[in-house]
């Protein structure tokens, strides 16, 4: 064989002649993939009964959050690698082109089906303790099965699971206190929401609660600025611009949450797309629209190499939101909504918030702490419940 076969036997595959319409995302690809970790399908789950009980339910859970920082989430930082069969380094690339990267993998990935959409996730809470001067991981499993069917019942399974520790100082704090096999979260106080009661967390994992529901209105499923079929989810447009507009149809100005907060349309469009890409049983097609999306955002940040709680490495997309608590008019924080995923599968590994001025229920909290997370363990079709 002569050197210049040998050199066309040994040119790596994505160096191969493409269309000119691929050859960057090809390169970017090539140079996203090396990070590749995790295809397990990821979780945070958001119900379509959402705005009014949900609100209440993470205002709650938010009160007894504090923080969660060091290694959980923090950014790590590690070298491009090089280009196969070459010392040059890897394609640089910029955090637009990674999402567009994500958006193509997410749209190779095959599309399945089954007879409930079957969500599993662990929420991390880092919490104060009453009389004691270190901090615990306050941790919940959560899975729900939501039919395709219309008609029937979501049903539900939750465990709280033992409490952890942020570090190995706290875990000795709790060992020379005597080890108590209960403890009571301490609730901060927040201007103008009155003092609330803390809760006790076990040094054991509890017993798994089962529950089961109807449909809301026989049919809907989930929030996506409103509640939503199974039908309209399936069936949403798969192209980012017609996605879009689609979306913002259902966009009125403020939060997600509260009616009396505002929002701008990008933070707004953020979150409903972050959960579409999470929790929600959408074609490749759709999540793929929904990361190209979002790589037209000139708000969004994006940060590769970011680790999570438990432990697996992806790419973070994030932006800013204001703190704003209802019984007050001022902004009393800000903080960095941020979706954690896998660049090779399209995937979400994490959702959580990243503090940036502290304030409200984040209060106690240091810029950069990430105040809430959720680990996504299962999200996909199954036809057993």
């Amino acid at each position: 064989m002569n050197p210049m076969d040998e050199l066309r036997n040994a040119k790596p595959e994505y160096l191969e002649t493409p269309t000119p319409a691929t050859t960057r995302l090809r390169e970017l690809n090539y140079a996203m993939a090396q990070q590749q970790t995790s295809t397990t399908r990821q979780k945070k789950f958001r119900p379509a009964l959402g705005l009014g009980v949900i609100g209440a339910v993470a205002a709650g859970t938010a009160a007894a959050a504090l923080v969660l920082s060091g290694g959980g989430a923090a950014p790590v930082k590690t070298p491009a690698p090089p280009l196969a069969g070459s010392s040059k380094p890897a394609v640089k690339v910029n955090g637009h082109e990674i999402l567009l990267v994500a958006a193509e993998n997410a749209e190779k990935q095959p599309k399945t089906a089954g007879k409930w959409w079957h969500t599993s996730s662990i929420g991390h809470h880092l919490s104060a303790v009453e009389g004691a001067d270190y901090k615990i991981l306050d941790r919940e499993r959560s899975d729900l099965w939501t039919p395709l069917a219309t008609g029937g019942d979501s049903f539900t399974e939750t465990r709280k699971l033992a409490f952890g520790f942020p570090s190995k100082a706290d875990e000795d704090a709790w060992k020379a206190a005597g080890s108590p096999a209960t403890l009571t979260v301490k609730m901060p106080a927040v201007k103008g929401m009155g003092t609330k009661r803390g809760y006790e967390v076990s040094s054991q994992d509890g017993p798994a609660e089962t529950g089961h529901s109807p449909l809301f209105q026989g049919d809907k499923v989930f929030w996506i600025g409103k509640n939503v079929t199974m039908k309209e989810l399936l069936g949403l447009p798969g192209t980012p611009k017609a996605l879009k507009a689609h979306l913002l149809r259902w966009y009125g100005g403020h939060d997600t949450e509260s009616s009396s907060v505002p929002m701008t349309s990008d933070a707004w469009l953020f979150r409903v797309t972050t959960g579409l890409i999470a929790d929600m049983p959408v074609s490749p097609q759709v999540r793929g629209a929904a990361f190209r999306m979002l790589s037209e955002l000139k708000s969004v940040k994006v940060v590769p190499d970011v680790r999570t709680a438990d432990g697996r490495t992806g790419t973070a997309v994030s932006i800013n939101e204001d703190i704003k608590i209802k019984a007050n008019a001022e902004a009393d924080g800000s903080y960095d909504s941020r979706l954690i995923f896998d660049v090779a599968t399209g995937t979400a590994l994490q959702t959580d918030n990243v503090v940036v001025e502290p304030g409200g229920y984040q209060a106690d909290l240091q810029p950069g702490d990430v105040s809430s997370l959720t680990t996504i363990a299962t999200a996909g079709w199954t036809d057993r419940r």
